[in-house]
């Protein structure tokens, strides 16, 4: 949900940033999984207008006057395609097994493995995240040692 206003902020700040003379649209956009926030916004006399469905958008014009409508999908994909391409990727998440008590990846997840590392070349990906994790059937610093050599394999393949 964070992410959400986050991001309706920042087409906010972008519309209003070297746009003091004209009019302004903050349009709330939804998650992947169809989740919308609420944007509040408080004209000069105090007024507050309300978003809080997909592809709502405010309207302020430069008399301050704050009008609420609904897009399209479509309407804003094509009114802020630029902006919309120049978000970040979002974060993937690959799970790689091991076989028990070891830290040797399976074979089966080598060709994965490879996948994954085409994914970052080709995407020119700047930060990669590894974690192992174990189970809990032997004690904590057992388990954490194979945790950490588990993530550190994958990495190791990785920068292979």
């Amino acid at each position: 949900m964070r992410r959400l206003a986050l991001l309706g902020l920042c087409l906010g700040a972008v519309l209003f940033s070297g746009c003091a003379t004209k009019d302004v649209q903050i349009t709330l956009l939804p998650e992947d999984e169809g989740k919308v926030g609420t944007i509040s916004v408080a004209d000069n006399k105090g007024n507050v207008r309300t978003i809080n469905k997909a592809y709502e958008a405010l309207d302020i014009s430069q008399k301050k006057e704050i009008t609420s409508k609904l897009e399209t999908e479509e309407s804003v994909h094509l009114k802020y395609a630029e902006v919309l391409g120049a978000l970040p990727q979002k974060p993937q998440s690959y799970l790689f097994f091991f076989s028990f008590d070891s830290a040797i990846l399976e074979a089966k997840q080598l060709d994965e493995l490879k996948m994954v590392a085409r994914l970052i070349r080709e995407n020119s990906i700047v930060e990669v995240i590894s974690i192992g994790h174990s189970d809990s059937a032997d004690d904590k610093e057992y388990n954490k040692s194979l945790s950490l050599l588990r993530a550190k394999a994958v990495a190791d393949k990785l920068m292979a």
